[in-house]
């Protein structure tokens, strides 16, 4: 079955909010699955508080976006701008490494290929929301763990980026 998320932008005058992730060295926007029975507002400002330590409140849809050759029948996201309300970051949790605010002219090379797709277009301020397919696949026939991904990129011996170009990049 298809997976449904959110991810959340988050911009400070000519900087944006990424989060480090514990099971994967890579930058990614906050964001996470809408749990049962929450709703795509909840969700987004419950994992943002979860993996930044900020309170937020939903300014626009940025856009909707699908992954459909990604695991269990594709992943599908919500992508919003956010403002932040209150809080602090926190810069470690139990799904992140580290939190912290990135010049847009100076964002880290290893971001989640889907995650700079979102970025680019949170960055150019589009007027009206997107709806766009990413072209990333699942490197398994058959629906794997999440954990089984992370184990293939370590024994594959190369860094999480050549890893996900080479394995989820047609």
């Amino acid at each position: 079955m298809s997976t449904f998320g959110v991810n959340i932008f988050i911009r400070n005058e000519d900087k944006v909010l990424l989060i480090h992730r514990t099971d994967f060295d890579i930058w990614a926007l906050p964001g996470g699955g809408i749990d049962h029975g929450e709703s795509v507002e909840e969700a987004a400002v419950r994992e943002t508080l979860e993996e930044t330590g900020l309170n937020v409140s939903i300014e626009k849809l940025i856009g909707v976006y699908s992954i459909p050759k990604w695991r269990s029948g594709g992943d599908h996201c919500v992508f919003l701008e956010c403002s932040v309300i209150s809080g602090t970051i926190v810069r470690q949790s139990d799904e992140t490494r580290d939190c912290r605010y990135f010049p847009i002219a100076n964002l880290p090379a290893a971001i989640w290929p889907s995650h700079m797709v979102m970025l680019d277009d949170g960055i150019q301020h589009y007027n009206s929301p997107l709806s766009r397919t990413i072209d990333m696949r699942w490197p398994f026939k058959e629906d794997r763990k999440w954990e089984d991904l992370i184990q293939l990129q370590k024994k594959s011996g190369l860094n999480v980026m050549e890893f996900l170009r080479r394995e989820t990049i047609p």
